[in-house]
This record gives structure tokens, C-alpha cells and sequence, in this order.
């Protein structure tokens, strides 16, 4: 018998219909067999994903610690103890299936967290924060290579901070020698409100923090020279650190239409010769992007055009 010659009248005929464009969908049967199996493998897949960004974080946090012979300040120290568990992984990604934001999105997100305590890292229950917060990340106007893993790698909201002075400042990204490293997002009470932020408020202060890490990203200028911005800092400045002159006529007309969208905005300004070299200052344009995006607060046309062209 040759080889295929075993094909019965049944068989070819199917294989007639399936290239005729028949047969070709999936049986409903199979299908609710196998789902279940596929969405846990989706799942565990996505977990794992989402534990290893904040290992790699780790791992390379601890790198620039021994590459600088230093012990970790007290801030680094959380970033090293409270890892997310697994239960907190798993309603971190069951949170997200819910509001509709797909798995693969979800997997480069930062995880948000709750700490009640930095000194004992015990948790706080942050579920309503998060569902919110989530879904406003998935739906930001900033483009998602500005507030992934490679930017953040956690969220975390903190119920106590002894012996920080806060201030207004309610997200804090801290900075060290290595800026391209993820990092995590501090976030604490509001000293007005005396709660931690929630839904527009909590989604501005972190696209705030996201933008102050965006800006102290940078690369290397070659030997003996600077270091130069890196793509997000390159939108409102050149390789000399100087402002824009796009950035500074969409900043000339806001301030002329508008004016600065909150008062920490400019509360550096005095710190700078001229308000050309202002505009450039990180905290002015950490304000106007989060407004941008959350809408709190007005901004002119010109600006709101010169972040979607850049930006999203």
C-alpha cells in the first residue's frame, strides 16, 4: 500500500471542505475543555512575568549597591524587603483581567502595593486604589515605554513615613548614580487630606514620579564628556541640558494664557538665571505632564499639543 493510500472517501472530502474554507472553527466542545486550562496557564505565566521584573529590579539594585561599596539607604532598604507575595500577585493580576486591560499589558506594569508600616512591612489593603489606578494607567495618555517596568517596577503606597518631612510632596522617585534603573514609585499620605491619594489624585502623583524618572534617565556623552538626556529628557531639553526652544514657547504661552498649573510647579524657579532655563526644571514639567493626563487642571492648546505629539 502507498504511503497516504490508507485515506478514506470521509477523509478526503473533509480535506476538500477545509480548503474550501469549512471546518474551520473551533469546536465548542474542545474549547470548554481546554479554556480553563489555558487562561491558569495565561495566568501563571503573566505572575511569573511580573515576579521576575521586580526580582531583576532587585537584582540590580543590589549590583549598584556593591559596585559603590555602600550599604542601602533607608529608602533602598524597603525597595529590598517588601516584595510582593504571591497572593498579592495574583489579585494584582485578577484586578487588571477585571477592568479589561490584557494580560500581556499587565505583565509590564509596575505592581502596585500597600505598606502600612515601612519599619515592619506590614500590608495595607490598597484594593479599591489599585482597580482605579489601573485602569487610569491603562487609559494614560502617556505612552506606555515612559511608565512600564523598564521606568518603575513598583508602586507602593505608604500608610506611615517616620521621619520624612513631606511637605506637599506626595510620590517621591529617589535617584541614584545608576538612573537606568527601574525604580519604585513612593507614594504617602496627603499631609492636607491626611489619606493616602485616591483615583484622579492618586493617578496624578504617579504620573508625576514617572516623569521625574523618565528625566534622570540618561546616557553617556563619550569620554571625559557628560552625561546627555535620554529620549524622554531629549523632548525638552538638547545634550547640554539647555531648554528646548519648542519646550520653551509652549511653556512662554502658558504661563502667558494660564499660568502654572499649581504653585510647586514654579517653587523652583528662583533657583534659575533666566525662565527659559526654568522651564527645563523637573518639577515644571513633572506638574504640566500630570495635569495633562489627568485633566485636573487646564492647559493651553499649544501645550496639550506639544505632549501629544511627544508624549503619547
Amino acid at each position: 500500500m502507498g504511503c497516504g493510500a490508507e485515506i478514506s472517501d470521509w477523509d478526503d472530502k473533509a480535506v476538500q471542505d477545509s480548503m474550501a474554507g469549512k471546518n474551520t472553527d473551533f469546536d465548542p466542545k474542545i474549547l470548554a475543555e481546554t479554556m480553563p486550562q489555558v487562561r491558569e496557564a495565561m495566568e501563571h505565566r503573566c505572575i511569573e512575568c511580573l515576579k521576575e521584573n521586580v526580582e531583576n529590579a532587585k537584582d540590580r539594585l543590589r549590583e549598584t549597591l556593591d559596585m559603590e561599596m555602600r550599604n542601602p539607604a533607608s529608602l533602598e532598604k524597603l525597595d529590598l524587603g517588601a516584595t510582593p507575595t504571591v497572593e498579592e500577585y495574583g489579585e494584582f493580576f485578577r484586578i487588571g483581567m477585571e477592568r479589561g486591560i490584557p494580560e500581556y499589558e499587565i505583565a509590564n506594569m509596575p505592581v502596585i502595593m500597600g505598606i502600612k508600616d515601612p519599619e515592619t512591612l506590614e500590608r495595607m489593603d490598597i484594593k479599591e486604589i489599585t482597580k482605579d489606578l489601573m485602569e487610569s494607567l491603562h487609559k494614560s495618555k502617556l505612552s506606555v515605554r515612559f511608565r512600564d517596568v523598564e521606568v518603575a517596577d513598583r508602586i507602593m503606597f505608604i500608610d506611615k513615613a517616620k521621619g520624612r518631612t513631606l511637605g506637599d510632596v506626595l510620590g517621591w522617585g529617589p535617584f541614584v548614580s545608576r538612573p537606568d534603573l527601574p525604580r519604585t514609585i513612593h507614594i504617602y499620605q496627603d499631609p492636607g487630606a491626611g489619606k493616602l491619594p485616591e483615583g484622579k489624585q492618586a493617578q496624578r502623583v504617579v504620573i508625576h514620579e514617572f516623569v521625574h524618572l523618565n528625566l534622570h534617565k540618561t546616557e553617556s556623552g563619550g569620554l571625559g564628556e557628560m552625561h546627555k538626556p535620554k529620549e524622554f529628557g531629549r523632548i525638552f531639553m538638547n545634550e547640554k541640558w539647555q531648554t528646548s526652544k519648542e519646550w520653551a514657547e509652549v511653556c512662554h504661552k502658558q504661563l502667558a494664557v494660564l499660568g502654572a498649573v499649581t504653585k510647586e510647579a514654579t517653587e523652583n524657579f528662583g533657583e534659575y538665571e533666566s525662565r527659559e532655563e526654568a522651564y527645563a526644571d523637573p518639577e515644571f514639567i513633572a506638574e504640566h505632564v500630570a495635569m495633562w493626563d489627568t485633566g485636573l487642571k487646564p492647559i493651553c492648546s499649544e501645550m496639550r499639543d506639544f505632549f501629544e505629539k511627544h508624549l503619547s
